[in-house]
C-alpha cells in the first residue's frame, strides 16, 4: 500500500530510445516507419497505380520493401529481377536500409530510340 508522500517508480514510463526500436522498461517495442514507393512506366502498369505509402518494422531493407510490394501487387513479379532501385534520387542496391520518409523508385529498364 502506498503510503503519503511515497513516491512509486512506474517501470514502464522509462522509455529508451535506439536507432531501430523503442524500449519501453525491458519490453522492446518495434519502431514503424512510413516509405513512399514510387512506380514507374511498366512497373506501374504491373501495379496499377503510380506510387503508395507502406509502414513496415524498422530496420528495413529494400529487400524487404521489394518482397511486400510483390505481395501486395503480384503482376510485379515478372519484372522483379529487371527493376532499378532507387532511393531518394540515387541508385542503391537491395540490401540498402530505408528510413522514415524515405522514398523507393522502382525503376524498370526503359528502351527507346
Amino acid at each position: 500500500m502506498q503510503q503519503l508522500g511515497q513516491t512509486i517508480t512506474n517501470p514502464i514510463s522509462q522509455v529508451t530510445r535506439s536507432s531501430n526500436c523503442t524500449v519501453v522498461g525491458s519490453v522492446p517495442v518495434m519502431s514503424v516507419v512510413r516509405v513512399k514507393i514510387v512506380y514507374f512506366a511498366r512497373a506501374r502498369e504491373c501495379a496499377g497505380i503510380a506510387q503508395e505509402e507502406l509502414e513496415l518494422t524498422q530496420p528495413v531493407s529494400a529487400q524487404e520493401v521489394l518482397s511486400r510490394v510483390m505481395t501486395i501487387h503480384p503482376d510485379l513479379a515478372d519484372i522483379e529481377q529487371s527493376l532499378s532501385l532507387l532511393v531518394n534520387g540515387k541508385w542503391v542496391s537491395k540490401e540498402t536500409e530505408l528510413k522514415e520518409g524515405d522514398r523507393l523508385a522502382l525503376l524498370p529498364p526503359v528502351g527507346g530510340g
